[in-house]
C-alpha cells in the first residue's frame, strides 16, 4: 500500500522543502510497520488562469487525473470535518487494514472546485483560518507522522 498526498503548487529550495523531506524521512522510518511501503508526494501546478473559477475548474482537470475509486481519497478543504491526531491515526489504520492506497488532495491557493469533493471516501479541515497551501502540505505530514507514532505507542505524541 502506498501514501500519496497530491499537491497543487510546488515547494522550491526553501526551509518548507527542508521540513517536508524532514517529515518524509521519519514517516518511511516508520510506515512500514504499519502497512504503507511507499510515500509519494506529487506536485502538480498552480493554474495561470484570471478568474478563480477558471483556476478551480483548471486544477480540477489535472487533479481529476490522479483520483481512483480504489483508493481511500482524503480531500483537504475548509468545509470538511475538523478532525484531531487520534482521528488521523485511525484512518491510517483503517486503510492499512483494508490494503487501500491513502491519497490526500491539497488544492491550490484558490481551493477546490465544490464538483470534485464528489469524488472524496472524506473531506476533513485543518480549522477555518486560512492556511497557505504549502503549510498546508507540511502540517499534514507531520500530522501523518503524529498518526503512525500514535499507532506504534512511539513517545512522539503525548496525550
Amino acid at each position: 500500500m502506498e501514501l500519496k498526498i497530491i499537491s497543487i503548487g510546488q515547494l522550491k529550495n526553501n526551509p518548507i522543502l527542508e521540513i517536508q523531506k524532514d517529515y518524509q524521512k521519519r514517516i518511511l522510518n516508520l510506515s512500514k510497520s504499519v502497512g504503507f511501503k511507499k510515500l509519494l508526494i506529487k506536485e502538480l501546478p498552480i493554474s495561470k488562469k484570471v478568474s478563480v473559477k477558471e483556476r478551480q475548474i483548471e486544477e480540477t482537470g489535472i487533479i481529476s487525473k490522479y483520483i481512483e475509486k480504489n483508493n481511500y481519497n482524503i480531500f483537504l478543504d475548509s468545509d470538511g470535518d475538523n478532525i484531531d491526531s487520534l482521528d488521523i491515526s485511525k484512518i491510517i489504520s483503517k486503510n492499512s487494514f483494508d490494503g487501500k492506497n491513502l491519497i490526500f488532495f491539497i488544492g491550490g491557493p484558490d481551493g477546490f472546485n465544490k464538483d470534485i469533493l464528489k469524488a472524496a471516501n472524506k473531506i476533513i479541515s485543518f480549522g477555518k483560518v486560512t492556511w497557505p497551501h504549502k503549510l498546508v502540505r507540511i502540517m499534514l505530514l507531520e500530522q501523518l507522522y503524529r498518526g503512525i507514532t500514535i499507532l506504534k505507542n512511539h513517545p512522539y505524541h503525548r496525550n
